[in-house]
């Protein structure tokens, strides 16, 4: 993983290791299913899904990968949340 900060979503990817750029286009492909008219760009320097606006960021380490929705997307998927918490601390 190089310092450099990346200029779109591919150069993010392009940094890891190849096992993690996997699960990394995993993920985003994942994610693209439940929001496919979503812009996915960098934001805050990681990969973030908009639609009108951000609905959630991921971000990748050395051996994970963070999911972070935004309150909009927690609203919009509160049913199928209610099992979970999902405090801002959570």
């Amino acid at each position: 993983m190089t310092k450099e900060k990346p200029e779109n979503v591919k150069a993010y990817i392009a940094q890891f290791p190849n096992k993690m750029q996997q699960k990394l286009q995993e993920v985003l492909a994942c994610l693209k299913e439940f929001v496919p008219e979503a812009e996915i760009s960098l934001k805050w320097g990681t990969p973030a899904f908009t639609y009108r606006r951000v609905l959630f960021t991921i971000a990748a380490f050395k051996q994970h990968i963070n999911f972070y929705p935004t309150p909009t997307a927690l609203r919009a998927f509160e049913e199928e949340l209610t099992s979970y918490s999902t405090t801002k601390s959570a």
